[in-house]
């Protein structure tokens, strides 16, 4: 029961409508403040298009368009156009040859300009930088695809773009890969100041055909270092199922969970969970290391496919259902309904360490636990309990000391703390509510003196005894911050193996060593 609990709140879901904006179909395209106009048929201008940023740090933001099918001496090479934005907007109406930047593959069918974005600033001299795939591109592997990078600067881009001189290059040394088929800015993920990339490969091959992988490399002052292969990316994800093409879409997230991170999205159009090619994204937190361990559906820290955080509950719930829940979770947990039974058990306090681990400020470790518990124990108690538990664990691993701990739960939350263990223990019984257990469990922590003395106190009250060790020991492992190995690994016998993935994951992620 505790390891599901625990891993249960691992999964924030973000769920977001976004509003459908239609063109009128009466409306006069001709009318529009600007245009870009391909020279030839089936030139495919126009098949992509970004912003690139400030290319020339004129204080005006540039466009950058892909004509994937533009031939200029080699048939469906590939062309990407970009116009500097100025205070009259983009001048003339686009062509070819007005363009104020090009860029071309110089090899038939490579199909660059399938995919343009601005880079960021991937080098931090203040100039925006843009990167162009061409998913068809040869270079020892047949259609394994390229992406290249161009570096902004007080000139704009400089020369015109040419295979020979990108400033940064990335190619995926596998034939048919179609590396490039996607590609965006990731954002500052590991917020060191310099902006990072991330490229799809949709029908990359990792152990699964067609699987797709997707690839990020982070900035530096060196920019992105040597030029890109799958070896040598700084984080790397995939799907691991057959034809899920993982990478079909790439994007940043921005900063979703406002830690100063950026994060991720990566779209998989053929994905299944249970209704055949459905199609899913995975969202991927950044942090002061980064992304974390490689990506897979299972530890993303959002899957972003419908689910909010009841039916990802009962999904857990009900693929281990013999793990000794209580009863009145067990009873929502086989219902059809998703609505709360104001319940104050100790299960809220029990599962929520997780968002004292994962979580940067106070704030926001409270508000996520009151938001995990909420699905289940709306009763006041239930969700001040999984916020007193996940308060403690955030100021364990801030370095407050057990005074400090102590006294701020004592006055944020109204829980006495001043007993003993030796006062409680003779008259204690067992009980599953957040106030006899709680304060209980967090008396067990300030009187301990390593992790193992803190979970055996927590037991040798004789109470809800699984529960409270759960509570105890996630508070005594950010405290203390570690915990002894013996007991790591008969726990890892124990747990499912389909588990340990997620817990890997998170706890290289998020919690202390």
């Amino acid at each position: 029961m505790t390891s599901l609990a625990l891993l249960v709140s691992i999964f924030y879901l973000l769920v977001m409508a976004l509003p459908a904006y239609v063109l009128d179909p009466d409306t006069d395209l001709s009318a529009a403040d600007a245009s870009f106009w391909g020279e030839d048929a089936g030139d495919g201008s126009g098949a992509s298009v970004a912003s690139a940023g400030d290319v020339n740090g004129d204080g005006y933001s540039d466009v950058i368009v892909g004509a994937p099918d533009y031939d200029n001496g080699q048939s469906n090479e590939g062309w990407a156009f970009v116009w500097y934005g100025s205070a009259t907007g983009l001048g003339a109406s686009g062509t070819p040859a007005n363009a104020d930047w090009t860029a071309e593959s110089n090899q038939a069918t490579a199909r660059f300009g399938y995919s343009v974005a601005s880079a960021g600033d991937v080098n931090g001299d203040g100039y925006s930088d843009i990167i162009v795939g061409a998913y068809f591109f040869d270079n020892g592997e047949s259609n394994e695809g390229w992406a290249f990078v161009w570096y902004g600067s007080s000139g704009g881009l400089g020369a015109s773009g040419t295979f020979a001189n990108a400033d940064w290059t990335a190619q995926s040394n596998q034939a048919n890969a179609r590396f490039g088929n996607s590609v965006a800015s990731a954002g500052d993920v590991n917020g060191d100041g310099y902006s990072d990339v991330i490229i799809g490969t949709v029908f990359y091959d990792n152990g699964e055909a067609y699987e797709g992988e997707a690839f990020v490399w982070y900035g530096s002052s060196g920019s992105l270092g040597a030029g890109g292969t799958p070896a040598n990316a700084d984080w790397t994800a995939e799907s691991n199922q057959f034809d899920a093409r993982l990478g079909f879409s790439v994007a940043s997230a921005g900063d979703v969970n406002g830690d100063t991170y950026s994060d991720i999205i990566i779209g998989a159009m053929n994905y299944s969970n249970g209704e055949g090619d459905e199609g899913a994204a995975f969202v991927w937190y950044g942090s002061s290391g980064g992304l974390g361990a490689s990506g897979t559906p299972a530890n993303a820290d959002c899957i972003l496919n419908g689910k909010e955080y009841a039916p990802t509950i009962k999904e857990y719930g009900q693929a281990f259902p013999h793990a000794g829940y209580g009863g009145m979770f067990r009873r929502w947990l086989v219902s059809d309904k998703y609505e709360p039974y104001n319940s104050f058990g100790n299960g809220s306090a029990m599962r929520v360490s997780p968002v004292g681990f994962a979580y940067s400020t106070l704030n926001e470790v409270v508000g996520q636990a009151g938001k995990s518990a909420a699905v289940t124990h709306n009763h006041p108690e239930g969700i001040k309990g999984a916020q007193a538990v996940a308060t403690a664990i955030w100021l364990g691993r801030n370095g407050k000391n057990k005074s400090e701990i102590k006294d701020h739960i004592e006055q944020t939350f109204n829980y006495d703390l001043g007993q003993t263990l030796d006062d409680i223990r003779p008259n204690y019984s067992f009980d599953e509510t957040c106030q006899e257990t709680v304060p209980q469990s967090i008396i067990a922590f300030l009187e301990s003196n390593d992790y193992e003395d803190a979970v055996r106190k927590s037991i040798s009250l004789g109470g809800d005894s699984d529960t409270m060790a759960c509570i105890t020991g996630s508070i005594a492992q950010a405290y203390y911050k570690e915990i002894p190995e013996y007991i790591i690994e008969r726990v890892r016998d124990i747990i499912p193996a389909e588990l340990l993935g997620i817990i890997d994951s998170f706890n290289e992620r998020f919690l202390v060593k």
